[in-house]
């Protein structure tokens, strides 16, 4: 695996550091600790190997950083899908941690609230509820225009779904708001 740094002098390649995880799914890169530099969220291509996302912090100079923290997933997690958005208007990125539904295990969806110190928590179901299991992908998108990111649910053989950010407290559309329509591959 390389590593292409675009600099002031072009494109720079340079081998992936030594001792992180060759086999990744689907890595994250933002800015999760607010330092100004690029830190990786990944998890290992199956998580139910470690049922474990490492946070790569970025240094100085540096990408992926030597110095990492773990967020542990709940149950059995099967393939996992990551992505980065900031979900509770905090001003620092959130993890949106969804499973794939083909993997036979405990799949949905989670949302992991960033809490400014290196560290996450899962949010509990009463701020955001589980997802069906039939649920693989969550995009983060203001729907509803009111400054706060809803979460599209897609799935592969499901209808697909909105959970409504209202000011950090997720709810399901209910089929007035949005009907279900069902994926058709």
């Amino acid at each position: 695996m390389t590593i292409m740094r675009h600099e002031v002098s072009g494109w720079v390649t340079e081998p992936f550091p030594a001792g992180l995880p060759i086999t990744m799914n689907l890595p994250v890169i933002d800015d999760f600790d607010g330092d100004g530099h690029a830190d990786l969220a990944t998890g290992p291509y199956n998580a139910l190997i470690t049922g474990q996302l490492r946070i790569y912090w970025g240094e100085p100079g540096v990408f992926p950083g030597s110095t990492f923290s773990f967020v542990t997933m709940p149950g059995f997690l099967g393939y996992p899908h990551l992505t980065s958005a900031d979900m509770d208007n905090d001003g620092d990125a959130d993890l949106l941690f969804s499973y794939d539904p083909f993997s036979f295990f405990d799949s949905g969806n989670r949302l992991f609230l960033n809490q400014g110190n290196r560290s996450f928590v899962a949010a509990n179901d009463a701020v955001y509820p589980p997802a069906q299991a039939s649920e693989a992908d969550a995009f983060p998108i203001d729907i509803d225009g009111d400054g706060w990111r809803d979460v599209l649910l897609v799935s592969r053989d499901a209808p697909s779904r909105i959970l409504w950010n209202n000011a950090g407290t997720f709810a399901l559309a209910t089929p007035a708001e949005l009907p279900p329509v069902t994926n058709s591959l």
